[in-house]
């Protein structure tokens, strides 16, 4: 990773979640800083996602994407569109004052339960 490489990731919680400030990311385990935002979530089915996806996360292949990163150890892949609909969570992001809508499917997200 670059100096000054951002990433977005998002992690859902029917309880709120304390992160530490920084993180190690990489090979290298270079520091990372954490910024955390509430986000509206809804559950939601759709045929289309324009965020990264990462392929192996994906239960059902997509038949179209736009782009393919291949970025080790996995492949990520952009702006993936499916025949049938999708489960999964429609996100709306706070961005500057303009609400904008991001898809993704279910498959993405690592299910633990706490008991």
């Amino acid at each position: 990773m670059k100096p000054g490489s951002q990433f977005e990731t998002y992690l859902l919680s029917q309880e709120p979640i304390e992160l530490p400030r920084r993180i190690r990311l990489g090979k290298w385990m270079s520091q990372a800083s954490v910024k955390v935002e509430q986000v509206a979530i809804k559950k939601s089915y759709h045929t289309k996602s324009t965020h990264l996806l990462n392929l192996a996360d994906l239960v059902e292949l997509p038949n179209t994407f736009g782009s393919l990163y291949n970025i080790l150890p996995t492949r990520l892949l952009k702006m993936a569109s499916w025949q049938e609909s999708l489960a999964g969570y429609k996100l709306t992001l706070p961005k500057e004052e303009k609400n904008e809508s991001l898809f993704l499917p279910e498959s993405v997200f690592i299910w633990r339960v706490q008991r």
